[in-house]
């Protein structure tokens, strides 16, 4: 049973935003899974707390396939560790509100 020290709470926030990161893409009209991607990792790397990422997924929000291109509803993922303390959060885009 992992507990996050204040320091690492503190990083954990990372997460949102770095998914937010990618949403703000997606909204501006971004729909290759790699760069989608790639902004999630990129923000990720900015924090030095987070110690492994797990992956980092963009995919079908049903089947949890990987899409190459995000069109239709989605879902950005990811998954990292932060100290000893696995952590997982995920958004769910539907350009249809």
């Amino acid at each position: 049973n992992s507990r996050l020290s204040d320091k690492e709470r503190r990083a954990a926030p990372v997460i949102y935003r770095s998914l937010c990161s990618a949403e703000a893409l997606w909204q501006q009209g971004e729909r290759s899974g790699d760069v989608l991607r790639g902004e999630v990792r990129q923000r990720l790397a900015e924090e030095s707390m987070v110690s492994k990422v797990d992956y980092v997924s963009v995919a079908h929000p049903e089947t949890l396939d990987e899409l190459e291109t995000a069109t239709g509803r989605i879902m950005i993922s990811t998954a990292l560790w932060v100290g000893t303390t696995r952590l997982i959060d995920n958004l769910v885009l539907d350009p249809d509100g």
